[in-house]
């Protein structure tokens, strides 16, 4: 039973924006259509409704207006008397219609309407409603982009004149990411998504998978996909209504303000529309030639992403902060450092460079498996202050214990910062526009290309046990089944131990930050010999110019390991920097590791987030539990990696 593609384009209306090219055509014979209801959503004139009639199947046209619901009945006139099963028009929203419809159709096809909605969330789940349980929803829409929006709007509307002028906003366009997560929400799972057509299918929970995954925080998110790629079959939920858990981007503000403020509280009036602004619980950078982004590009994850570099990366010594100094040239013009030390660090610089962990001739009789680093700063004549923005700004630890350590990983961490500077020029680091939520909506859609489902603001009652072993998942009357299960450490919170508290404080600022003046973004970091800490205190700094906040206002957030009964004041040098602090929004949370690696349960816990503003520790994570649930390293060898502008969903 088959509906070709070529049967599809008769059927459906063509978009503005795109054909029909479907990589998994929909199975169903003609025969069939007789009795399979389809419900055509924002019918307009009837045009599609009547195409679909004539393949036989029961078809029901719904529209708000009422003058389209008129002239699609006055084009079912003319058809022959004697034909059965007339299309039927009904003036009526989708979210009244489902209310007295619910799961009453095999299909549900929304052609060129979401782009004109109020709320998406509500149309969608209305949608949904009115589809039966593993029943198929189509929908057509206008992506979200620059290009879309100078073709619809400025050219169609404003010059040629071919489309009124209104016809379209902006805004209302529908980014694919976001449309997977309302899917998600409506337990609706993605099946194909081409070009802007998208092809959905109302999930079921009640069957068996090779993996549940609870949560969608990056962690969570990037494992999904990894397992995806693999060939498992994976039900992935999460108790909120968004993507990230943790790892979100609160968009819009309100968001922010109701999770940190008594619900409802007012945002100030000057801080713009809510919407542009996208804000990091759990802030990090990326860097360029790390482990994070050699996994999104192995994966194809960067199609779904942009990425804008950091401006600068700094250092704080003495009350001020200095540009980290990581290549020779650097090392001779800071001023960080006296005469004769930036010699000594530009030997060392120099050093590491040429150093090989496989090649002894290049280790000047330092063996890196016993020879520590503190006695490598000694040998090269370093003084502390050195030590600490080498150790803290370019490895990038977040103490001293290192110095006491082989000194082999030290200095592979140093050409790591030297390796990403190098890519990119101004900082080691990358960012995605529109904040860190990207990130884990990116790995979501790669796994729901590769067959995964989805189910947002789904309530966890319960984590099926037998013989010790997980065996599913039961959320009210429904249970899904599963060989493995994979979650962040607030499911299953008896099965962590904290390890540490972190501090995060995410400050709106408003016009400019001192200390780094024309800047639109940066890392600072203040070691913790500085002020006298065991820990660090990490600084990031966003803007508008990464789509994070409304022009002329900034998002900072400092950081650090708790220390003392009093969280705020250990990162009161952090504070110190940004100036006047518009709003603050301050939590402690807890850093947690699992008690169970998951060998006999097959249950798999993330850590919790460290302080570090970089993902290293994210990925190793990662990588460390798929090992151990697979018993073998990723291979990325299993993914046909796209190019950019290749169409999603082939494989």
């Amino acid at each position: 039973m088959v509906i070709r593609p070529k049967l599809l384009t008769t059927v459906c209306r063509k978009p503005m924006l795109g054909g029909f090219n479907f990589s998994r055509p929909l199975s169903i014979d003609k025969k069939e259509l007789q009795n399979f209801a389809k419900l055509d959503v924002g019918c307009g004139g009837g045009i599609l409704s009547l195409a679909l009639h004539r393949l036989g199947s029961q078809v029901t046209g719904l529209d708000a207006c009422h003058e389209s619901i008129i002239a699609a009945n006055a084009h079912t006139s003319s058809l022959p008397a004697n034909v059965k099963h007339k299309p039927t028009f009904v003036h009526s929203t989708i979210e009244a219609f489902a209310k007295t419809k619910v799961a009453s159709f095999d299909a549900v096809i929304a052609s060129e309407v979401l782009e004109h909605v109020p709320d998406i969330d509500s149309f969608v789940k209305g949608c949904v409603d009115a589809t039966k349980p593993g029943g198929i929803l189509f929908f057509s829409t206008i992506n979200k982009t620059y290009l879309s929006r100078l073709l619809t709007i400025t050219f169609a509307e404003d010059i040629a004149g071919i489309v009124p002028q209104g016809v379209h906003d902006w805004d209302k366009f529908v980014d694919p990411n976001n449309l997977i997560a309302v899917l998600s929400r409506n337990n609706a799972q993605l099946t194909t998504l081409k070009g802007i057509i998208v092809f959905v299918v109302k999930s079921k929970m009640d069957e068996e998978y090779d993996a549940i995954v609870l949560g969608t925080g990056l962690k969570e998110c990037i494992l999904s996909g990894l397992l995806s790629v693999s060939g498992k079959k994976i039900l992935h939920m999460d108790r909120n209504n968004y993507y990230g858990a943790e790892s979100a981007s609160m968009s819009p503000l309100n968001q922010l303000f109701d999770m940190f403020k008594p619900k409802g509280s007012p945002i100030p009036p000057d801080m713009e529309r809510a919407r542009d602004w996208n804000v990091d619980l759990v802030p990090k950078f990326l860097m360029a030639n790390g482990s994070l982004v050699r996994l999104l590009i192995h994966t194809g994850v960067t199609r779904y992403l942009e990425f804008k570099s950091i401006d600068a990366s700094y250092v704080y010594k003495g009350g001020k902060i200095f540009k980290v100094p990581a290549d020779e040239m650097e090392a001779l013009s800071t001023s960080l450092m006296g005469m004769f030390e930036k010699r000594r660090f530009r030997k060392f610089l120099v050093w590491t460079q040429t150093f090989d962990p496989t090649n002894s001739s290049t280790w000047e009789n330092l063996d890196p498996k016993t020879v520590t680093m503190q006695q490598i700063y000694t040998k090269f004549g370093l003084d502390n202050n050195t030590a600490d923005f080498t150790g803290h700004a370019l490895a990038l630890y977040r103490d001293d214990d290192y110095k006491n350590k082989p000194y082999g990983e030290t200095i592979e961490r140093i050409k790591l910062y030297s390796d990403s500077l190098a890519r990119y020029g101004k900082s080691p680091y990358l960012y995605p526009l529109y904040g860190l939520g990207e990130l884990p909506q990116g790995f979501a859609r790669l796994s729901a290309i590769y067959g995964g489902t989805y189910m947002l603001d789904k309530q966890i009652d319960e984590i099926i046990m037998e013989n010790g072993k997980v065996v599913g998942v039961r959320s009210g009357d429904e249970i899904a089944r599963c060989k493995q299960l994979f979650c962040d450490p607030s499911y299953l919170p008896a099965q962590n131990k904290v390890t540490s508290k972190v501090i995060r404080a995410i400050c709106l600022i408003k016009d400019s930050i001192p200390c780094v003046k024309d800047l639109g973004s940066c890392q600072i970091i203040i070691p913790q010999n500085q002020v006298n800490r065991k820990s660090d205190i990490y600084v990031s700094i966003n803007g508008s110019a990464n789509q994070t906040a409304p022009k002329t206002w900034f998002v900072a957030t400092v950081s650090t390991t708790v220390e003392t009964n009093s969280p705020e004041s250990e990162i009161l040098p952090g504070l110190a920097l940004l100036g006047s602090i518009r709003e603050k929004f301050v939590k402690v949370y807890d850093v947690t590791e699992p008690i169970d690696l998951g060998r006999e349960s097959q249950i798999f816990i993330s850590r919790g987030y460290d302080a570090t503003t970089h993902f290293e520790t994210v990925t190793a994570d990662v990588l460390d539990i798929f090992e151990r649930a697979t018993g073998a390293p990723f291979d990325f060898k299993q993914v046909k990696h796209l190019n950019l502008g290749d169409d999603e969903g082939e494989q």
